[in-house]
């Protein structure tokens, strides 16, 4: 396979990935500059099939940086060539996709941090099940843990494994807890480079403080951040700072109460000492935040209880999920006509919900042609025009039968009444395709608000659950929604759309759900404050 790049973004760019694509080519238009996404070009030679023995080869576009669409979005032209341009045949999002990643996740395990802490350990672990689905097959995944040193907890595997990896402390906790992560940070760093993945990852949960913690900058940070930029090494960190003697925290000073007021009362001089003591831990603080911040770029979240934990998983997993490939066919049989796959370099231009990207140069291989070479289409014209000919003479010189007597003519039937009011909604049927199918894939739901908006999932035949949950098919990211919000029934005979006895209910074109309804193309669905829209092949 060639692979060939063209054009730079920040992969992570916050305004692209939060907003969407739709959102950066409305503001191209307008005259706003935004940066475009970066483009990877590959060629593949096509999968022969019964009935195609000799297929064309096929383009598949990496877009980095972008929200993905339906594919009738996108268009791929040869600039030199004679074809207007080529619709998309498929839209991969990055899970399903072919770059498996490998992800280090790196964790604060002095017991002064985590034991104790049920809450926090519960949540971090129900993290990790968010992270482990995070990417396509083939995806590697590891845990360490460090304090003073670091612990290898899950060695390197399949990444669906950090879902059953348990976050306990190996030891009990000491009077002041050790944390190196400066050296936690460089030995994740090694044990990624031994792994062969297309992707890394890095993500980082503690309180962001190294060592004893420091007012002033860290060089160190600084210098590891050039090295997981160097290497491509996607990271994220989340930041809980948790106010403990033992975690660095001043201890406040001793109280005496008054016997006869029940007053508490403390020495003036030591109160005086706490406060300046208090100032200098929030300064640690404030400067192990900005240095994680700086350490992971920039994404970085910081926490102010265990339940933030959860939703910092789902920010690692959406800028891992900063791409998708879009592939297109290399001839089109109906037209007869397709791109050059001569061997040699040609200008190739995408176009993105009718905005053309800048051309690039992509090199069409292997080389191919249709069946025949495309150089004898005018001798079977030629020949089919004969034949037609001939047949068409023998007709012609047939002694034409008699014509059979005209038929009485029927007594015209009554005219029903127009009907009134707006045309019925029509229901999806399904039609067989002339293969073994029973049952295609003929719908999709779209997020419309959020930060998926404009993204799309394929339901599946019988039950599909949205939710908040990771193993519903339609995950939605909303703090107003239950786990398994609502239900959505692909059935032979249609459609159909049910409330999961939801704490806030679902909500089909603006109507409360209290019984199992009919879905329709097109028909908005409210689930918490995130709408949907289902769409379907009629």
């Amino acid at each position: 396979m060639r692979s060939i790049m063209s054009g730079s973004v920040d992969s992570r760019c916050w305004l692209y990935r939060r907003l969407g694509g739709c959102l950066v080519l409305l503001l191209a238009m307008a005259g706003v500059a935004v940066a475009a996404p970066e483009l990877k070009f590959s060629t593949s030679p096509g999968e022969p099939t019964d009935k195609d023995k000799h297929p064309a080869p096929t383009i598949t576009v990496t877009v980095i940086g972008g929200t993905a669409l339906m594919p009738d979005a996108y268009l791929l032209r040869q600039t030199d060539g004679k074809l207007a341009g080529m619709r998309a045949s498929k839209v991969t999002r990055y899970a399903d996709g072919n770059e498996p990643v490998a992800i280090a996740v790196l964790v604060l395990g002095d017991a002064n941090w985590l034991e104790g802490r049920k809450e926090l350990v519960q949540t971090l672990e129900a993290s990790l099940a968010t992270i482990a689905t995070a990417g396509p097959a083939g995806s590697q995944g590891m845990l360490l843990m460090y304090r003073g040193d670091v612990e290898i907890r899950k060695p390197p595997g399949p990444l669906s494994e950090l879902a059953d990896v348990k976050l306990a402390p190996k030891d009990p906790a000491g009077p002041k807890a050790e944390r190196n992560l400066t050296g936690a940070v460089t030995r994740a760093i090694a044990e990624l480079d031994k792994l062969q993945t297309p992707r890394k990852g890095l993500y980082i949960v503690g309180d962001g403080i190294d060592g004893e913690g420091s007012k002033n900058p860290s060089g160190s940070m600084r210098d590891l951040q050039r090295q997981l930029a160097d290497k491509g090494i996607v990271t994220y960190a989340v930041a809980l700072q948790i106010d403990t003697p033992a975690l660095g925290a001043p201890k406040p000073p001793p109280t005496t109460v008054d016997p006869r007021t029940g007053e508490e009362t403390s020495d003036p001089a030591l109160e005086e000492a706490y406060g300046f003591a208090n100032a200098d831990w929030r300064k640690v603080k404030d400067q192990a935040y900005a240095d994680l911040k700086i350490l992971v770029g920039g994404d970085v979240q910081r926490a102010t209880s265990a339940s933030n934990l959860d939703s910092a998983a789902s920010g690692f997993v959406t800028v891992l999920d900063d791409r998708y490939y879009i592939t297109f066919e290399g001839f089109d049989g109906k037209r007869r006509a397709g791109f050059s796959w001569d061997g040699r370099e040609h200008p190739m231009m995408l176009r993105i919900d009718g905005q053309d990207l800048a051309a690039v140069p992509v090199t069409l291989t292997p080389t191919w042609s249709p069946p025949g070479g495309g150089s004898t289409w005018w001798i079977w014209l030629l020949i089919g025009g004969g034949v037609v000919a001939v047949v068409g003479g023998i007709v012609a010189t047939r002694k034409k039968p008699a014509p059979p007597p005209p038929a009485p003519l029927p007594v015209a039937a009554p005219v029903p009444a127009a009907p009134t009011g707006p045309p019925p909604k029509q229901k999806t049927m399904f039609v067989g395709m002339g293969d073994d199918s029973v049952f295609p894939q003929v719908a999709w739901m779209v997020y419309m608000t959020g930060s998926k908006k404009h993204r799309f999932v394929k339901l599946h035949p019988g039950t599909n659950k949205i939710g908040t949950g990771a193993s519903c098919e339609v995950v939605v990211d909303d703090g107003f929604m239950s786990t398994e919000h609502t239900l959505v029934f692909m059935l032979p005979d249609g459609f159909f759309i049910q409330d999961n006895n939801s704490t806030n209910g679902t909500f089909l074109n603006d109507t409360k759900l209290t019984t199992k309804q009919d879905l329709y193309d097109n028909d908005l669905i409210l689930v918490g404050k995130t709408v949907l829209k289902f769409k379907s092949v009629t």
